[in-house]
C-alpha cells in the first residue's frame, strides 16, 4: 500500500487558526492520510468506505488524495486516465440498449467543449 504524503505549504499573511498564531512564511504540512479519516469531519464512519459521502461535494474541502494547487501530484491524471480505461473496458463487457419508455434527457447548454 502506497503511503500518503502531506500536503506542505507556506503561509503567505500572519493569521489566527483557533488559537494558534500563524506568522507569515510559517512552513505548514497538513498530515493527509489523517485528515481522511477524521472522525470530526468524516462522522464516526470515517474508517469506512461510502461513496455517497461525496454526492453533495461539501466534504471535498477536506479532500487531499493528491494535494492540490500549482503542485498538485503528477499521478492525478494518470489516476484518471486509468480510472477511464478500466471504465471503457467494463463496459465493452456489456450489451448496451436504450429503453424506449425512458424519456431522453434535455440539453441545458447550446454547445458542449
Amino acid at each position: 500500500m502506497v503511503k500518503e504524503v502531506g500536503v506542505n505549504r507556506i503561509c503567505e499573511e500572519t493569521t489566527t487558526l483557533g488559537n494558534i498564531i500563524l506568522e507569515k512564511g510559517t512552513n505548514i504540512s497538513i498530515d493527509s492520510l489523517t485528515l481522511h479519516r477524521d472522525p470530526k469531519l468524516w462522522g464516526e464512519d470515517a474508517e469506512e468506505f461510502k461513496p455517497e459521502r461525496w454526492l453533495n461535494g461539501g466534504e471535498l474541502a477536506f479532500y487531499y488524495p493528491f494535494g492540490g494547487g500549482p503542485r498538485i501530484c503528477i499521478g492525478l491524471r494518470f489516476a484518471i486516465m486509468e480510472t477511464k480505461m478500466r471504465l471503457v473496458r467494463l463496459l465493452k463487457t456489456f450489451e448496451l440498449k436504450r429503453c424506449l419508455e425512458t424519456e431522453a434527457a434535455k440539453r441545458t447548454s447550446k454547445f458542449n467543449l
